[in-house]
């Protein structure tokens, strides 16, 4: 799926695949140091989840234009691409907040006394 999506998505994509492991490493950091919470997780609880719901809205409506311009009605099948496109980006928006959540929990259990 990656492969065939556009630069734009393939970009969302890494970018929120990338944010999983940078979570990890800056939850290690603040572990180390003691810190309350990782700042990069604590951005990446709201801006995981929004992102990948604003790449995944603008996907759909740039698929829905393409439709109603389209001289025959869409299938089913020529639908599911672009919909598992919609769904992954969402799903990976959801996984990265989801990590920067349990990180940051771990982080704060860990700091307190």
């Amino acid at each position: 799926m990656f492969a065939d999506a556009a630069l734009p998505q393939k970009l969302v994509m890494a970018a929120l695949l990338l944010s999983l492991p940078a979570a990890l490493v800056a939850a290690a950091r603040a572990w180390r140091r003691g810190a309350p919470r990782s700042i990069f997780a604590s951005q990446l609880c709201i801006a995981g989840p929004a992102l990948g719901l604003l790449a995944g809205a603008l996907n759909a409506l740039h698929m829905t234009q393409t439709i109603a311009r389209l001289p025959q009605a869409a299938t089913s099948k020529d639908l599911a691409p672009g919909i598992a496109e919609i769904a992954l980006l969402v799903g990976l928006g959801a996984l990265a907040g989801l990590v920067a959540v349990g990180v940051n929990g771990m982080i704060e259990r860990h700091a307190r006394p």
